[in-house]
């Protein structure tokens, strides 16, 4: 949810606060830990969340806007006059 906010330069203070509440307990390496996880995958987990954070601690350049496709139905219904 971070991530999307933070795309669309809508980030929620509060949402942050908690996300880094989270990466900088360890919480979330201790969920792993205990799904039975080795210490290379943690050690690859903690490096992936602390970039996570550091990346959106700083203020995205624009924001991220999808395209949408318009797609017509191949055959159309005919009307009767």
């Amino acid at each position: 949810m971070a991530k999307a906010q933070w795309e669309c330069k809508q980030l929620d203070t509060e949402l942050f606060g908690r996300v880094k509440q989270i990466i900088e307990s360890g919480a979330d390496l201790e969920v792993w830990r205990n799904l039975g996880a080795t210490e290379k995958d943690l050690k690859n987990r903690k490096v992936i969340l602390d970039k996570f954070l550091t990346n959106r601690q700083t203020q995205r350049a624009n924001r991220k806007l999808e395209k949408r496709k318009l797609f017509f139905p191949r055959f159309m219904k005919k009307e009767i006059v």
